[in-house]
């Protein structure tokens, strides 16, 4: 490597950090395709989610089997956390030695 090349290099070299930069920026402010954003729902839309009552998911607020947050006395529920919260969970079986 010469002297004489450094400014060739440089400018090389300062346009691949555009393009990579650009690439970073583009997966950063785009969504991958089939995201869900985590929506948030009312009293009224997890029962609807659910397939319950509203009543059953002021029961299931009550005693805290829901993840919930409050905004004064609306109650508001994410669907992410909902789904995890009514997952099955797996039964183990525990054998005697």
């Amino acid at each position: 490597m010469k002297f004489e090349h450094i400014p060739m290099l440089l400018s090389e070299l300062t346009n691949e950090i555009k393009e990579l930069k650009a690439i970073v920026e583009n997966k950063l402010t785009t969504t991958p395709e089939g995201y869900e954003p985590d929506t948030t729902m009312d009293v009224q839309e997890a029962a609807e989610y659910l397939r319950c009552t509203p009543d059953n998911v002021y029961k299931k607020v009550r005693s805290g089997s829901l993840p919930h947050y409050r905004n004064g006395k609306l109650i508001l529920f994410k669907k992410k956390e909902l789904d995890e919260a009514i997952k099955v969970k797996p039964y183990k079986r525990k054998f005697f030695k």
